[in-house]
């Protein structure tokens, strides 16, 4: 039961006059002071109290006192013994009565504490401050707890009578130093002893906290019990056995982990793999984009002061975008190097996009096949075994230097032509022994052939000129 209760105190003048003093007294009757949740507090720099009452019909005094000649050693919360003291008592006290003293009227301390304080106080109600000293009398009362016990039996006394208070699971307790019985709640059941029905079952196994079951947990009335699931033996109690595992159970437990692992593994290894893959593809894009001119076009492209809408290097996403993603329906040409579809720029515009088909890239097929030595492998047989190896590669230079990168270093389509009919009239010198007649091949080579050299190890060719040394023939009337 709570109340308040009056405080004690006695004040004083700067001489040391008294100017009043109040005692604390309080007639518990049927009631006991509990000594488990109040505390007997004293404050003062020049105080001492006494907490006095009768137990079990037997005068009872206790106190303590504090004294402090400044405010130096004071702390805020801190109730040791400087400025603030509290002590405990016994159980079972009734009619208490609380009285203060001064050892020297405060006339020492008078300028930060003309007054003592006492009194009892429920626990955790009182948080001493340093202002206290300076004044106190704010706080007239303050909160206390009372013990009560059911009449004056005990507890084999009054069970077998018809009033007895405590009701189902509940127990019925005999205080120490008190006449009468208290009722409580059983272990495992919480709620009002004194009702019927007022101790209420506690479901252990939903909070962790009220129970000991490392695995499995079952609520039965008034307590639980803990139990290990299948493959497992032991109590199941945190504080016992515990649950260990069946080596049956362990058997199927590591082929699980196993292969969990390998999957995983597995996983790890498809990712790797697939990033591996894409930042290849990225660097083989940039090794073409390379290869096809591309720096130098961005480099022409930096240079011109012209706006820069007049040219525009497009990435594989924006051309997928232009082209609904390559459409079937946006072909409008095919070629031996790709396919030719119709686009159109986010600003409208209609472009014409052309795809290379890289197992047509005849040309790069051609240069790697050169770069490793495998040129005589991919030639048909037919020119392989048919041809002069001197001429073919006399071609294949020819070819290289129609595949650079640069504009500028590239032959010209006449060109080309003239060295063309140049290695096969040479190789037609060859043949005149068998197939023509001397004349017709000083001819060939008289001179009116000339020659045209170009930066290639082992390599000619020639022109011949269609204008000169020519013989006109009559055509008759044209009939």
């Amino acid at each position: 039961m709570h109340i308040l209760n009056y405080v004690g105190e006695d004040c004083y003048d700067r001489l040391g006059g008294l100017v009043h003093i109040y005692y604390s007294w309080l007639r518990a009757d049927q009631y006991t002071i509990s000594n488990s949740k109040n505390k007997f507090t004293v404050l003062g720099c020049d105080t001492h109290a006494y907490l006095s009452g009768y137990q079990n019909g037997e005068w009872y005094s206790t106190g303590c006192s504090s004294q402090c000649p400044s405010l130096n050693n004071v702390v805020n919360g801190s109730c040791s013994g400087v400025g603030c003291c509290e002590v405990g008592f016994p159980d079972g006290l009734k009619d208490i009565a609380v009285e203060v003293y001064s050892f020297n009227n405060h006339t020492k301390v008078w300028n930060f504490n003309p007054c003592g304080y006492a009194f009892v106080v429920e626990k955790g109600e009182f948080n001493f401050s340093v202002d206290n000293l300076k004044d106190l009398r704010p706080n007239k009362t303050v909160p206390l707890v009372l013990d009560w016990a059911v009449g004056n039996l005990t507890c084999d006394e009054a069970r077998n009578k018809p009033n007895f208070a405590c009701q189902e699971n509940s127990e019925c307790l005999d205080p120490q130093n008190r006449q009468g019985y208290r009722c409580k709640c059983k272990q495992g059941y919480r709620g009002n002893p004194y009702l019927h029905g007022g101790c209420q079952d506690i479901d252990e196994c939903k909070d962790s906290k009220l129970n000991n079951c490392t695995k499995i947990c079952a609520n039965v009335e008034g307590n639980y019990t803990c139990s290990c699931p299948e493959g497992y033996h032991g109590d199941g109690r945190r504080d016992g056995e515990g649950c260990v595992a069946d080596p049956a159970q362990l058997a199927i437990k590591i082929p699980i982990v196993i292969g969990v692992s390998f999957v995983a593994m597995l996983v790890g290894s498809s990712w790797l793999y697939f990033v591996h893959k894409k930042r290849k593809l990225i660097k083989l894009k940039e090794r073409f984009f390379r290869q096809n001119g591309g720096l130098i076009l961005q480099q022409q492209l930096r240079k011109q002061q012209r706006p820069r809408e007049t040219a525009k290097i497009f990435n594989v996403e924006e051309l997928k975008k232009a082209t609904n993603n390559y459409e079937e329906s946006k072909i409008i040409g095919q070629g031996g190097f790709g396919t030719v579809y119709k686009g159109f720029l986010p600003d409208k515009r209609i472009v014409a996009i052309k795809k290379s088909e890289k197992e047509r890239s005849l040309a790069m097929f051609f240069l790697s096949s050169l770069k490793e030595d495998r040129l005589f492998e991919v030639l048909e047989n037919r020119i392989v075994e048919g041809g002069n190896e001197e001429q073919i590669k006399e071609v294949v230079e020819l070819a290289k230097r129609c595949l650079r990168e640069k504009g500028d270093e590239r032959p010209t389509m006449k060109e080309v032509a003239i060295e063309l009919d140049g290695i096969r009239k040479t190789e037609t010198h060859l043949w005149v022994s068998v197939q023509s007649n001397v004349e017709e091949a000083e001819h060939l080579l008289g001179e009116t052939s000339h020659a045209f050299k170009y930066s290639g190890s082992n390599s000619r060719a020639a022109g011949y000129d269609s204008m000169n040394d020519h013989e006109s023939l009559a055509l008759g009337d044209g009939r």
